[in-house]
């Protein structure tokens, strides 16, 4: 009986740490591609220098790719990683201080 609990436990363990992980995986994907995004509006304003078309061109590429949604998005992906990483932490140390 005693085995079965803790099967059930260290599978609950697993199940918790495995959609966190999961979750926290799929965000890093979106951020990476925030990033490539992000450092391709930076290229366009570094390469603009004062000349009025490219730096029209790089404030283009600011909107197309949707600059102020991404600021904003980007805060709320690395929010939810880090609380799915809390809660792999909390899985973990729980199952470590469970008695076997």
């Amino acid at each position: 009986m005693q085995s079965e609990v803790e099967h059930r436990t260290a599978t609950g363990v697993v199940h918790e740490i495995n959609n966190s992980v999961g979750f926290v995986d799929a965000n890093l994907n979106v951020l990476q591609s925030y990033v490539h995004d992000l450092l391709d509006v930076v290229k366009a304003y570094q390469a603009a220098g004062k000349d009025p078309l490219l730096l029209q061109a790089a404030h283009a590429k600011a909107i197309e790719n949707d600059m102020p949604y991404l600021r904003q998005d980007v805060d709320i992906l690395v929010q939810e990683c880090r609380d799915n990483l809390t809660r792999v932490r909390r899985a973990a140390v729980n199952r470590l201080n469970t008695p076997e």
